[in-house]
């Protein structure tokens, strides 16, 4: 597939195995305990999980509470993990081979006691074909009435939303949800979490069943009936960029959009980034597969797209360049579109500076209020 997958171990004298067969999730963290023994993490829809694997052995899973986003273990199995849940801050905790876990670090601030984070309800829907879809819905606490709702799209587009995303990209979702917006975040068919085959699932096909699968669990919710089918917003940031300047070119149903370093050529994207095997391995090579690059590409579909969109990039992004933005923001300005391209000086693929970040958020939140927040 497009990303490492399975946990290999191989004798010195020679030979190759593959152990984790039997776990079918992509390995992600890999921990020695001895000689014999290997501890490794891997993402599991929403969660990291850690499993134990002994030599000649099935692995087996260590029972942990929370999301274990990085761990480290000791010779005598005590487990240290990065443990965080969507509504928990991350702390350091111990787990001892009794099984018993505490917590050991108190880094976050009292303050987030007064601050509650939004919980999120994990749920199952059946997308376009009848295709089992996971997904992420947070809410305002005690909310009244039918609620904006803002779709987030992950990025990769071979990654998948955990349990830490509420915090990726300057914890968008949380911040939205304090400020009393529905937001959704889908894991659709080329997502790694959920086995090698449903990684694969939409090779040479970006903006095809993977939209689909996005705006069937946008139905899903609509279905509640909590949701104002009228105020739907869209954004995310490098495959999320993409699908949030994709999607307008298909429907109007999203009020506005923010979209941060995004692809809209792929052709010139497969040119200039600094990975292009990735994108060779979803669709091959611009010269010999031409049609599979324009079919998937939002600059070949743009005429239609009407959404006002927010456009964020770093000037120095080798990931995805900052002439994807820039094109993008010329195409939408020939167009008539309400747009804003905001360009960060030093930044690569995503914000590090600190007063970079908080423009973000702001700029992000001032989009989604101009253009989703109801008239008083």
């Amino acid at each position: 597939g497009p990303a490492p997958h399975d946990l290999f171990l191989q004798d010195i004298p020679g030979g190759l195995g593959d152990e984790s067969m039997a776990v079918d999730r992509p390995v992600k963290t890999v921990k020695w305990q001895n000689e014999e023994t290997v501890y490794f993490s891997v993402t599991d829809g929403f969660f990291y999980r850690v499993y134990q694997l002994e030599r000649g052995k099935t692995p087996e899973r260590i029972t942990l509470p929370l999301s274990a986003r990085d761990f480290d273990v000791a010779r005598d199995g005590t487990v240290a993990y990065y443990g965080n849940g969507f509504e928990r801050q991350g702390e350091i905790y111990l787990r001892t081979p009794d099984g018993k876990t505490r917590q050991i670090s108190h880094i976050q601030p009292a303050s987030w006691a007064d601050t509650p984070l939004a919980p999120a309800e994990i749920f199952r829907f059946k997308s376009f074909d009848g295709r089992s879809i996971e997904a992420a819905l947070l809410e305002p606490p005690h909310a009244r009435g039918k609620l904006p709702l803002v779709l987030l799209v992950h990025g990769g587009p071979t990654s998948s939303f955990d349990a830490s995303s509420t915090y990726w990209f300057g914890m968008w979702p949380q911040l939205l949800v304090a400020h009393g917006y529905q937001v959704l975040m889908v894991n659709p068919r080329g997502s790694e979490a959920y086995g090698s085959e449903f990684t694969k699932l939409n090779r040479g096909d970006w903006g095809g069943g993977d939209y689909r699968d996005q705006m069937a669990a946008v139905d899903a919710v609509l279905g509640r009936g909590r949701t104002d089918p009228n105020r739907l917003g869209i954004g995310g940031w490098s495959y999320g960029g993409y699908m949030s300047q994709w999607a307008p070119t298909l429907t109007s149903r999203f009020k506005c959009a923010v979209a941060g370093a995004g692809t809209f050529d792929l052709v010139a994207e497969f040119e200039t980034e600094d990975y292009p095997q990735g994108d060779e391995w979803f669709f091959g090579r611009p010269w010999n597969h031409a049609d599979a690059f324009a079919h998937s590409s939002p600059n070949m579909h743009i005429a239609s797209a009407n959404t006002p969109t927010l456009i964020l990039h770093g000037e120095e992004d080798v990931a995805n360049p900052v002439g994807q933005s820039i094109g993008y923001y010329r195409a939408l300005k020939q167009l008539g579109v309400p747009c804003q391209l905001v360009v960060y000086p030093r930044e690569g693929h995503l914000p590090r500076e600190e007063k970079h970040q908080i423009d973000m958020l702001r700029r992000m939140l001032d989009w989604y209020d101009r253009y989703l927040k109801p008239v008083n």
